[in-house]
């Protein structure tokens, strides 16, 4: 089978996971935000129940959607933890627990594998569940919880990224040569992120947000950001796109060497991360309008370490 023998089926996942993600991230009206990510949600479930596409390609495009969306909020935010709006961290927190029903429901947590899973959705939905915290509280006006609740997850938010990064590196959810490679990038990745997310809540505690440092330090930790997002977005589309997990690696160089293809598939996405990160910054910095999160964070988010 040939790229170009490709199923309406299998067509129509990549257009329809491609096209929505991209409208959402353009869009900052909750009305038509909340529409079409319902629609997205919709039309995902179509094609997992009854046209037979793997479960697998839409775990993936849902979380590497989340983690683009992350991206914007670093860009635009004061250098802390994320100041994201209740409704996209409800929307972590729900996609979470309901993974949590899904995997109780379908294997009672009867292996370590699965029990590694449940860990993984819970630590997703403790990150969503701060960040809906935290963006109720600043959307009730309750500036000096809201910053208490900031100073926490300046710790809590970058360890959480590093556990699920810890466990990434060594989970085998597909023992593939190829995924598992994939899957180790991620955690690598993500171990990366966490930790740059720490030094920049720490630089900006310090330094004014238009300062130099701490300018390159949000460039920096949106294009991780948008680094794992994409990646996702890579290992569904290349990985799980078919069906018994198959997708476009496996058509386009069925023989290529497995070391090979992961480094530059990591070359390429880091190189459009950061060409994405630099026109996000360039529309910012010109006087466009502006991305749809900023401005949402408030002086009480802006990690006030010592706040009692």
């Amino acid at each position: 089978m040939s790229p170009g023998e490709l199923s309406w089926v299998q067509l129509y996942a990549l257009g329809f996971a491609t096209v929505p993600s991209c409208a959402l991230l353009a869009l900052s009206r909750a009305s038509l935000f909340a529409a079409i990510a319902i629609g997205l949600l919709t039309g995902a479930l179509h094609q997992v129940v009854w046209l037979g596409v793997p479960g697998e390609l839409w775990a993936h495009v849902i979380f590497g959607l989340m983690l683009c969306f992350a991206a914007q909020y670093s860009l635009n935010g004061d250098g802390g933890p994320l100041a994201i709006v209740y409704w996209h961290g409800g929307a972590v927190t729900l996609a979470s627990l309901a993974l949590i029903a899904g995997e109780i429901r379908a294997t009672r947590i009867n292996s370590l594998h699965s029990f590694v899973h449940l860990v993984l959705e819970l630590m997703m939905m403790s990150y969503g569940a701060f960040a809906t915290i935290s963006g109720a509280l600043r959307a009730r006006g309750w500036t000096v919880t809201a910053a208490r609740v900031s100073t926490l997850r300046t710790l809590h938010d970058p360890m959480v990224l590093c556990a699920i990064g810890f466990i990434l590196t060594r989970h085998l959810h597909d023992t593939a040569p190829l995924a598992v490679h994939f899957h180790e990038v991620q955690g690598a990745g993500l171990i990366a992120l966490g930790a740059a997310n720490f030094a920049c809540s720490l630089a900006h505690a310090r330094l004014p947000r238009d300062d130099a440092a701490a300018t390159l330090l949000r460039l920096l930790c949106a294009t991780l950001w948008l680094l794992n997002g994409l990646w996702l977005y890579h290992m569904a589309f290349f990985l799980y796109l078919l069906p018994g997990r198959r997708g476009l690696h496996h058509l386009l160089w069925p023989s290529a060497d497995v070391d090979e293809s992961i480094v530059v598939y990591l070359a390429i996405d880091s190189w459009l991360a950061v060409l994405i990160v630099c026109a996000w910054y360039w529309r910012l910095v010109h006087g466009r309008p502006p991305l749809p999160t900023q401005g949402l964070a408030s002086e009480a988010e802006s990690v006030p370490l010592t706040a009692a």
